[in-house]
């Protein structure tokens, strides 16, 4: 029974000392690792999202007709400045033609009214 006792008094007295129990001094802390922030997309590889999006599969064959609007001449993309890692891509001769590019994601969302939000583009 002694023995248990010791070997018991022993574990916990070495668990203390590894895990720092035993000293009640504050110790200085270290900082936080930081979050590297989302890569930049540049404009032509946003756009290239919006239409692998608008050609991809179980997508209306009018979407793929869409997909020729959005071009680096008459589409315009701008990063969300409280979110880097957003993109919103318009047209602007084309007010109901609007996508939400997440970066981090890799994913489109379709933020069209109007006919091409009806055939889900």
């Amino acid at each position: 029974m002694k023995l248990i006792l010791i070997t018991l008094v022993t574990l916990v007295v070495g668990l203390m000392v590894a895990c720092g129990g035993g000293d009640s001094r504050v110790t200085e802390s270290k900082p936080l690792p930081t979050v590297p922030p989302p890569p930049a997309y540049s404009a032509a590889e946003v756009i290239g999202a919006v239409k692998g999006f608008l050609h991809g599969a179980g997508m209306e064959s009018r979407c793929g007709l869409y997909a020729r609007v959005v071009n680096g001449e008459t589409a315009q993309v701008r990063r969300d400045t409280s979110n880097p890692d957003k993109y919103y891509v318009t047209v602007p001769s084309r007010p109901d033609f609007s996508w939400t590019f997440i970066g981090s994601l890799g994913k489109v969302i379709s933020t069209s009214t109007g006919v091409a939000d009806y055939y889900g583009c």
